[in-house]
């Protein structure tokens, strides 16, 4: 159905008189290959620390361009499953890199750094910030 609507518009496009502009279809930046490997590697990583979910976003920064972007989610089986839109996970996800770069360049932090959360559950400034493994 949805390439029967593709072919009655690209047709209509191509038939319209009135329509001088050149039409160019959306291309991905997703590099197939990197993608594969970013889900391997999350999926090994995430067993390896018991995680219930995870998610990996590979940017070229120089031109903003997505590279891979990966959510992997564990539910009641013992075997990870892609998310369908994994940013409901975490709202502010995206934000976490961002936050954690800018405290590694202050150099107030550095990456062996750790925190103890005890249960998994650490109460700051009225809210909670959970480990990989707080359930």
């Amino acid at each position: 159905m949805g390439q029967s609507i593709f072919a009655i518009i690209v047709l209509s496009i191509f038939t319209s008189c009135q329509c001088r502009q050149q039409v160019t279809l959306p291309i991905s930046t997703i590099d197939s290959t990197l993608q594969v490997n970013a889900t391997a590697i999350l999926e090994s990583k995430l067993s390896e620390i018991n995680a219930q979910s995870g998610q990996v976003i590979i940017m070229e920064v120089q031109t903003g361009q997505i590279k891979a972007l990966v959510g992997l989610t564990r539910k009641d089986s013992t075997n990870y499953q892609s998310c369908e839109n994994f940013s409901v996970w975490q709202s502010t996800g995206l934000m976490h890199p961002i936050s954690l770069l800018a405290a590694l360049e202050t150099g107030k932090v550095k990456l062996s750094d750790k925190v103890d959360t005890g249960n998994g559950i650490y109460q700051i400034h009225g809210r909670e910030l959970k480990d990989h493994n707080w359930h």
